[in-house]
């Protein structure tokens, strides 16, 4: 076949058809896009949707709620005033364990001559003052304050012997002075 047509327009014709399917590609890469859009947009919308939905009901659960929010805080402020106690009772004294375990700690055949407890004294030395039936029972007796959890830096002080013919001291003939720190947080 002989081909009649100049290459001028030859060239045209395939320049035409190139065109053509890039035209072609064109329109389907915008179809293309235009369905992606929609999806995007539809998307958009429902998730748009979801969270109006979601405001208006934590609104109603908000509204449904409002009746406990006073009951909330009242048990948010009753935490803090428990928070508190529990710090006041921390640092409180109960005299009635202290003299109970001091009780403890006396041997028999051992008596205090008094007994003063001062919160400024707790904590620091503290002097006592007792009288027992022999030297064994003081020995004793400053012993049990060493082995107490309640007291801490036990020293003995002064033993004495009371010769002396007074009632009160001839059943328990020896004076014994101990000073001894009480401690603060002590547990039984």
């Amino acid at each position: 076949m002989i081909n009649l047509l100049s290459e001028n327009s030859r060239r045209n014709l395939k320049i035409a058809r190139n065109n053509v399917v890039l035209l072609k590609y064109n329109l389907l890469l915008i179809a293309a896009l235009s369905v992606l859009f929609a999806i995007y947009l539809l998307l958009y919308m429902g998730l748009d949707r979801s969270k109006s939905e979601a405001t208006s009901e934590i609104g109603e659960n908000s509204k449904q709620n409002s009746p406990y929010n006073a009951a909330q805080e009242e048990s948010n402020t009753y935490g803090q005033n428990l928070a508190i106690a529990r710090t006041l009772l921390d640092n409180s004294i109960s005299y009635t364990s202290l003299i109970s375990a001091i009780a403890e700690a006396i041997p028999s055949g051992v008596i205090l001559d008094s007994l003063s407890l001062k919160a400024e004294s707790i904590g620091q030395p503290t002097v006592f003052s007792a009288r027992a039936k022999t030297y064994q029972k003081a020995m004793e007796l400053k012993q049990r304050f060493q082995d107490s959890k309640v007291f801490s830096n036990v020293s003995l002080q002064s033993v004495q012997q009371n010769d002396s013919g007074d009632v009160s001291s001839s059943a328990y003939p020896v004076t014994v002075t101990i000073s001894a720190n009480i401690n603060r947080g002590f547990s039984l």
